[in-house]
This record gives structure tokens, sequence and C-alpha cells, in this order.
């Protein structure tokens, strides 16, 4: 059986997640809101997706997203 649906989040490319993530030495691609739904999940079911902004400075700013069936 395949889950109905499904629920993640991943950090989105802000400023604030840029200066966080230059404190280390791993790579990663930060694509912007727009990015992660009209490119990197095209073609998937994206029922719902909102971005949360953390007032913390050590959490990442992060799109929230929901895909359907």
């Amino acid at each position: 059986m395949v889950a109905p649906k499904v629920i993640f989040d991943v950090p989105v490319g802000s400023d604030k997640n840029r200066r966080l993530f230059e404190r280390d030495s791993i790579f990663r691609q930060l694509w912007t809101a727009d990015q992660w739904v009209d490119d990197v999940l095209d073609g998937l079911n994206v029922i719902e997706a909102h971005t949360e902004l953390h007032l913390d400075d050590n959490m990442t700013d992060d799109l929230v997203i929901a895909l359907g069936r």
C-alpha cells in the first residue's frame, strides 16, 4: 500500500539559510519555494506548500510540502 499523503519539509534558499549553511563544509542546494514547487517537484501532486520562517537563529527557514495521489 502506498501512503495517500506524504508531508515533509526542506530548507529553502533564504538569506538566513545561506548564512547558516556557510558554517559547515557540506554543499547544499538551496532552491526557493517556487523552484521547489515548480521545478523540483514538477509532475508530482503538490496539494499544499507553505514557507515557515523561524525566528530562532539556529533553525532553518523551511518549505513544508504535502504530496497526494
